[in-house]
Formats: C-alpha cells, sequence, structure tokens
C-alpha cells in the first residue's frame, strides 16, 4: 500500500469519527451511507482531474502499433489460463462482499456497544472512541482484502495503440493513458511469450493491464524502446 493510500485512508478516518461524534447515534447508520458515497466520489474526482492535468499537454503523434477489439478478443480467448486467473478473481471478489455483509450485520453490532459504550460521553472521549471503532472497521476489512482479493487485479485490454507519448487503451465508455516514459517504481512489466501478452503492473493501483498481440517482439520493442528509456 503506498504513502498516498495510507494518508487518504487516515483522513477518512479521521473525519469519519469527528463526524459521528457530531451527529446523534441514532442518525449514523445514514451519515455512513452518506459520508462513504461523498467521499469515494469526491477522491475519484481528484484522481480523474489529476489524470486530465497530467495528460491535457501531451501530443499523441502518430500510432505505431495498433489492436483492434476483435482481434484483442480473439488473442484473449486462446489464453485459457487467463480463463482460471479470472475466475479466482471472482470467487475471491464474492467472498469479500459477503464477508462485508456479515460484518455489517453481525460483528458491528456486537462490537458497537463495547467499543462506543452507552453512557454519555465527553465530546473527547466520544471521539476517540470513534476512531478506535472506525480502525477497528479499517483493519478488519483490510484483513479480508489480504485474506481473499489477489495481489494483483489481472485485466485484459481489449483495444490499444501504442505512440512515441505512451499507450492509449480503452473501448466503449472511453480511453486511458500510460505515459512514456514509465514509472518504474510504479510500473512492472513482464513479457509473456508463451500467452502471448505484455503485462504492465500498476503497482500503486494494484491492477495488472495485459496487452495482447500477435507479433509480441514488435509490441515488446517499442514498450522498451519508448516506455524504458531513461
Amino acid at each position: 500500500m503506498d504513502t498516498l493510500t495510507i494518508v487518504n485512508n487516515v483522513i477518512g478516518i479521521v473525519l469519519f469519527a469527528l463526524l459521528s461524534t457530531l451527529i446523534p447515534r441514532e442518525y449514523l447508520f445514514i451519515v455512513v451511507i452518506v459520508y462513504v458515497f461523498a467521499y469515494t466520489a469526491i477522491l475519484s474526482t481528484v484522481q480523474r482531474l489529476r489524470f486530465r492535468k497530467k495528460i491535457s499537454d501531451v501530443k499523441e503523434g502518430p500510432t505505431l502499433f495498433k489492436i483492434d477489439e476483435k482481434t484483442s478478443m480473439d488473442l484473449v480467448m486462446k489464453d485459457q489460463e487467463l480463463v482460471q486467473e479470472l475466475s479466482k478473481q471472482m470467487r475471491g471478489t464474492f467472498i469479500m462482499l459477503i464477508a462485508s455483509i456479515i460484518i455489517a450485520f453481525l460483528v458491528i453490532p456486537l462490537i458497537s456497544p463495547i467499543i462506543l459504550g452507552t453512557d454519555v460521553q465527553s465530546f473527547i472521549e466520544k471521539f476517540l472512541r470513534y476512531l478506535l471503532f472506525y480502525t477497528v472497521m479499517w483493519g478488519l476489512m483490510q484483513g479480508l482484502r489480504i485474506a481473499f482479493m489477489p495481489k494483483k487485479m489481472v485485466i485484459p485490454v481489449t483495444k490499444y495503440e501504442i505512440k512515441s507519448t505512451g499507450i492509449k487503451y480503452g473501448g466503449a465508455y472511453g480511453s486511458a493513458w500510460i505515459l512514456f516514459p514509465l514509472d518504474q517504481k510504479r510500473y512492472k512489466v513482464a513479457v509473456n511469450q508463451k500467452r502471448g501478452f505484455i503485462e504492465i503492473h500498476d503497482v500503486k493501483a494494484n491492477q495488472a493491464l495485459r496487452f495482447y498481440a500477435e507479433d509480441i517482439e514488435k509490441l515488446r520493442s517499442l514498450i522498451e524502446k519508448y516506455g524504458l528509456r531513461r
């Protein structure tokens, strides 16, 4: 987990505890729902704005290599090991969902009276109790994620273009970029000749993007030339 993610989580827990201290407990469930949606929307918006700002001055340049959706899907369907990987991901996600529901409806009602107490407390004491409560909740969710979710989420890319400035990929829902040269502390590149793809693992986002190609050597040489240059 990178430093920025840890900082965001700490800020979220503190704000959550402060909000819960100020709001009567009977309205806490509504506050939790509103806060989660608002906090997620704000983080998502900030990340999109930062990303757009980062690529706004990039000149795309000519396309050096291109794979359309049909060709990519044909190559993806030939990779039998991918089916096993995606099935494992879906199973982990489902278990995580069920475990989260159990925590929400069984575990929280059991531990909340113990941590939060029932007597009237001072503002500082209430805040500290809520801080402990949400820290425990965060710890449980992180434990579930480590136990059941894969270390990296595999995402087969079905449409992409290689340009001297980066990889433009996406589909019907819009395009995204991986800019060159690659930040080698963030991105790890691996070539799998046998299965016909190059994987770019975004360590920060915990995503492994798979770029399939018939001419895997050409794709590799372009990524090395433009993406791994110093």
